[in-house]
């Protein structure tokens, strides 16, 4: 209304303004143009009105639609997320059928932690459970918990002759595994003749697949007593037994990786399987910046040598070298599988044995007594019962010693050996004493140190991820002189323990010490072994080259002690060559965690480590004498007096300062003597020795205090030493 208004006065005062300026004929021309414009201003102004109406009216009905359909879809998700859950259902059930046609009827452990798509064929095996009245009998308790099955050598000798086989594809990284592949592999494993196509490599699926079809007793793992006690897992690692059996699954796996280096076993043992069970490739290298984890792995497969890893098992006779090809050894590789299956069952404390009163007594045990001690047990039960243990019973001969040469008691402490930390007759005696009497030879001697490798590559419970405690939760360096030390110890069947223990201080000098500190040449003379033994101590480049300095500023006391302490063998008749002075006299000594101890100090207080060390050794030497040492021939003393023990726990941890500290504070550091074998370096009193004398103990105070710039190089000025009585 109000723009016809202003349309009308505009037009009025308009035709006022030219009637009086303008002729009739040009005005009427002019209301004719005006006209004509002002309905054409119209009809489009209508126009535009209706477009914008049905704009409008076109949006309200989108949105509308839009929400039915929401509606829609909101009702399709409910009925496919219940279609899911149905289906999970059944993915279940098709998974138990196919775990009891695998396994032989078996049912899975229901506290079993592998439930996913990838994992679940890992699930432990479910086992009857152990009564009292059978607990301590292995040849009713085992049997029973066997189900009374029998093992399939043929199965695990067929598993043998093809881990070496090469694959022949690599499946999509994207795929996951179906029901119905799992299902074809099935049916090819329980029907060899089967038509339906198959693949002709032999993967790790394949290979589990065979190791429970051959050993029974894996289903030992999860024995259990009838009435277990609350809060206790009743397995003697702590672990629960789910978690024990995946452990000896990765102890086999590792088998498995290592039998197969040079064709992907390497990628399997640092970066494990994707979820079609095939080893992962190496991790690109923005993988391996944004994950620490996968740097770590990368760094093992670059660093490690893996032909090393290799020929440990060709040493063992698993494997065979013939022109460049390698092979397997069928019959030491099932040994080793079947070793590998069996060795840690005696974890599950239902199944340990008591001693039979015929047998005893049993390194140490009496009638009657549980060997609580896994490895003893089993030892005890391959010994005496070996029946009971289906897979062991249908070993040959050659087989079986293999397998209990592993088993016996050898009293030897690896990290010793790494680290230099013992004289050779408490590394090697008792060693070298059960290979003289099973006239071991070099290749069963590989064989116990693979299965070593293999027993501590699996001491994480996560098989399918790769050997994890090695790549991950161990030091390189640490496992190289490892690795390297068990071609050393090959030669014990041939070489005194002294030689053997020569020879592998000279190798480490020769491929650690000498390239990374530029000492080329092996040290000889009086300092030779010690010096040797410290860089063994140290492992570390630059706590090496500290313990060299502090070598040199030693004052002459410090270093004739350590040069005479640790260059004595525990042997009567056997001297090393580089320092030849006949120390013949003992008893050796050995600094339990005296490693620990140098590696703490150093590189800062190097100097300060080596005169607590020299210390230590010179106050053990005053409580235990200098005298003539036995051949230590005679097999009923459990404990001849050529080696003794210094534990010195309550100072590895502790810094120099810290040592110290006690003096101030009124107290001492005490060496106290605890048997004829043993003293304990403790922190005590001053007082306390009166107590330790009306004990008749003996005791010696170490003068920890002496600081750098003024060492003391008397022996005997501040020396309390408490006589022990007769």
């Amino acid at each position: 209304m109000g723009v016809s208004l202003q349309i009308s006065i505009w037009t009025v005062s308009t035709v006022i303004f030219l009637v009086y300026l303008v002729e009739p004929l040009v005005i009427l021309r002019f209301v004719a143009v005006q006209f004509i414009s002002i309905v054409a201003s119209v009809a489009v102004a209508r126009w535009m009105f209706q477009q914008n109406c049905r704009t409008s009216r076109l949006q309200l009905w989108n949105t509308l639609l839009s929400y039915v359909d929401s509606f829609r879809r909101s009702a399709e998700y409910r009925s496919h997320s219940l279609s899911i859950a149905h289906e999970l259902e059944e993915c279940k059930f098709r998974e138990d059928t196919l775990y009891r046609l695998l396994f032989n009827g078996q049912e899975r452990l229901e506290t079993s932690s592998s439930n996913d798509r990838r994992d679940f064929l890992l699930a432990a095996p479910a086992a009857p459970c152990i009564t009292r009245e059978m607990e301590g009998i292995p040849e009713i308790a085992i049997p029973l918990a066997l189900s009374m099955r029998k093992a399939d050598l043929i199965t695990a000798a067929r598993a043998a002759e093809r881990i070496r086989d090469p694959r022949c594809f690599v499946p999509s990284p994207f795929a996951r595994p179906t029901h119905r592949a799992i299902a074809r592999a099935v049916l090819a494993h329980l029907s060899p003749t089967s038509s339906i196509p198959v693949c002709h490599s032999y993967g790790l699926r394949d290979f589990y697949i065979d190791m429970r079809r051959a050993f029974p007793e894996l289903q030992l793992y999860t024995v259990m007593p009838a009435e277990p006690q609350v809060g206790h897992t009743c397995v003697s690692s702590g672990l629960t037994p789910d978690e024990e059996y995946c452990r000896t699954l990765g102890s086999l796996f590792c088998v498995y990786w290592l039998a197969r280096v040079g064709i992907d076993g390497e990628y399997g043992f640092c970066f494990g399987v994707d979820d079609s069970w095939v080893p992962r490739n190496s991790p690109t290298a923005a993988e391996v910046k944004a994950n620490p984890e996968l740097e770590m792995r990368q760094r093992f497969f670059e660093r490690q040598e893996w032909q090393g890893l290799q020929q440990l098992l060709i040493d063992a006779q698993m494997l065979h070298d013939k022109d460049g090809k390698i092979g397997v050894n069928v019959e030491m590789m099932t040994a080793m599988l079947v070793l590998t299956a069996i060795h840690d069952v005696f974890k599950a404390e239902a199944l340990l044995p008591k001693v039979r009163p015929e047998h005893a007594p049993f390194h140490g045990f009496v009638g009657g007594d549980v060997i609580n001690d896994h490895d003893l047990a089993m030892y005890y039960v391959l010994e005496h019962y070996p029946e009971v243990l289906p897979s062991f019973a249908a070993l040959d001969e050659a087989q079986r010693h293999a397998v209990l040469f592993t088993q016996s008691k050898m009293s030897f402490n690896h990290g010793w050996l790494v680290q230099a930390e013992a004289p050779p007759h408490a590394l090697f005696f008792k060693f070298k004493k059960v290979v003289a009497a099973g006239n071991a030879n070099p290749a069963e001697i590989s064989f116990y140190f693979a299965h070593w490798l293999t027993d501590l590559a699996g001491a994480r419970p996560t098989p399918l991820e790769g050997c994890e405690k090695l790549v991950l939760a161990f030091p390189h360096r640490v496992l190289g002189s490892f690795i390297r030390s068990f071609h050393v110890l090959s030669d014990l069947a041939t070489e005194t323990e002294t030689q053997v223990f020569e020879s592998y201080l000279e190798n480490y000098w020769e491929e650690e010490v000498g390239p990374a500190l530029g000492l080329l040449a092996l040290p000889q003379g009086e300092h030779a072994i010690a010096l040797m033994r410290l860089m063994c101590q140290a492992q570390m480049p630059d706590k090496q080259a500290a313990l060299c300095k502090a070598w040199e500023l030693l004052v002459p006391d410090d270093k004739r002690v350590l040069c005479e302490e640790m260059a004595r063998t525990g042997f009567p008749n056997q001297i090393y060559t580089r320092s030849p002075s006949r120390r013949l006299e003992g008893p050796a000594i050995l600094v339990y965690y005296s490693p620990h101890l140098i590696r703490m100090l150093t590189p800062c207080s190097a100097l300060e480590a080596l005169v607590i060390l020299a210390e230590i050794y010179r106050r053990a030497r005053e409580l235990w004498p200098l005298t003539s040492i036995q051949a230590d021939d005679d097999e009923t003393n459990d404990a001849p007096l050529n080696t003794v023990t210094i534990r010195v726990d309550q100072i590895k941890e502790l810094t120099v300062e810290m040592i110290r500290a006690v003096y101030a504070n009124g107290d001492s550091w005490l060496l106290c003597k605890r048997n004829k074998l043993e003293a304990v370096v403790e922190c005590h009193a001053i007082d306390y020795i009166s107590e330790l004398t009306n004990q008749g103990s003996a005791a010696a105070v170490l003068k920890l205090w002496r600081r750098r710039g003024g060492m003391d190089s008397s022996c005997n000025s501040s020396l309390l030493l408490i006589p022990e009585k007769e």
